[in-house]
Order: structure tokens, then sequence, then C-alpha cells
């Protein structure tokens, strides 16, 4: 039986022959060229084990030492247990050099502070009870927003432009999460749906090397885990580099 160029499994199997021969028959397959993006060669995302034990990495920076790393963090708790206070005390401290919690000491330079449920008036209410006792002046390094466009929306551009306009960005902070999150696709899990909220924003936090700290609400019901207790799906978690 004579076998025409292009023939494929079916056309072979009714000549008579096997699928070794179809396989014999069937076009070459040729790589793209090696590059990067989306479409490049997978090799160019790839590093042999040799290579990868004589590269050298900085050790991971701490913006807050013990607590808050460079990339994304989620800080949950209950509602009004103090999230947005500790968030605003770690903004100032950062931005001002000086210890939080007690003795901790931050890295300190910009941040951005996204307060999302908050109006200007209660946020100088607030800062009035943390800069206390009263020094007159009040950090130019920290940036106050009480609007922020969804992260699918704009938002991460936002942070990354916010990012570029300073000459140390350390930390920004989302409070809450909620106010920025992506509308979940209905083609969407809901685990891939609390993942890819987040993704764009890792991202960015770990390519710029600042610290995002996006704040979010527990669940009732208690957990032998702690990450269990945080809201939503596992998603959330597993995307974020450290939960508080």
């Amino acid at each position: 039986m004579k076998y025409e160029q292009g023939d494929d499994f079916a056309d072979v199997a009714s000549k008579g022959g096997s699928a070794r021969i179809a396989g014999d028959k069937a076009e070459v397959w040729t790589p793209k060229k090696n590059g990067k993006g989306e479409g490049a060669d997978w090799r160019a995302h790839t590093v042999s084990a040799a290579d990868l034990l004589a590269m050298d990495f900085p050790p991971i920076s701490y913006i807050v030492p013990g607590f808050v790393p460079e990339g994304l963090s989620i800080l949950a708790g209950r509602p009004k247990i103090g999230k947005s206070w500790l968030a605003l005390d770690m903004c100032l401290s950062v931005a001002c050099g000086q210890n939080v919690l007690g003795n901790v000491t931050p890295v300190s330079g910009d941040v951005l502070y996204c307060a999302l449920e908050d109006t200007n008036r209660r946020l100088q209410r607030r800062l009035h009870k943390i800069c206390w006792p009263p020094t007159g002046t009040w950090p130019e390094r920290l940036t106050l927003a009480t609007q922020w466009r969804k992260l699918d929306k704009g938002g991460v551009d936002d942070i990354a432009d916010w990012a570029a306009s300073v000459s140390e960005p350390r930390l920004a902070v989302l409070d809450t999460l909620a106010g920025v999150r992506p509308d979940r696709q209905q083609r969407d899990t809901t685990y891939d749906g609390d993942y890819k909220a987040l993704l764009d924003v890792h991202k960015l936090a770990n390519e710029r090397g600042f610290a995002v700290i996006a704040l979010h609400h527990t669940r009732k019901m208690e957990a032998e885990d702690p990450l269990d207790t945080v809201s939503g799906t596992l998603g959330l978690v597993g995307c974020a580099d450290t939960v508080l």
C-alpha cells in the first residue's frame, strides 16, 4: 500500500498501516527559536541544577524584620480587631525610620497606604493619635490614598507607577483587599479566582523588591492550621509569600 505525504493516523490505518508507520510519516516538529516572553522556547525558562548551585542570590530583604519581607503578605484578622491601626503604624514607622511593634527597627523608605475604607478626615484623626506626642510634622515619604483602582483595572499599574515615582519604595498597603480585588470570572473556580486576584501584584512586589501588604478578614470558624482561618479559599494564601 502506498502512503501519501500528509496522511494522518486514520488515513494510514485505513490503508492497513500501523500507528508506528503513521508516526514515521508525520511532519517533523521543529521548536521555535529561543527567546524571551510568552512565545519563547521552553529552554529560556530553565536552568540546570549544576548552574543553579553556582548562582549567588542575596538574602531575602525584610522591611519590618521578622514580620514583613519583600513580596506579597496578607494581614488577616477579625473585623475591628485593629488591622488598620497596625498597618498605619507600620507605614509611619517605615516612612520615619522609627521603631514599630515595640522595639523592631524597620528599613526606612517610601510608603503607599491605600486606606479604602477611610476618608481624609478619619486618617488625620488616626494619625494624630498615633503621632503622640505631636512633633509638628508628618512624613513626606508616606503617600495616603482613599481610592484606588481594582488590581485588574489598572491598580497594579498604579502601584508600579508610584514605585517608579519615589526614590526608595519599601511598602505598599492595600486596606482592604476587598476594595481592589478583581471580580471573579464565571469560568474560574473559586480557588482560581482567589489565586488570580493576587497574582499580578505578587509578581510586581517580587520583581521590584518591595513589600505589599493586603489586609483581609478571617472566617468565623476556627481551625488547627491558622492558614485555614483566612477568609476565602487557599488560593489567596497560596499566592501570597507571607501570611500574618
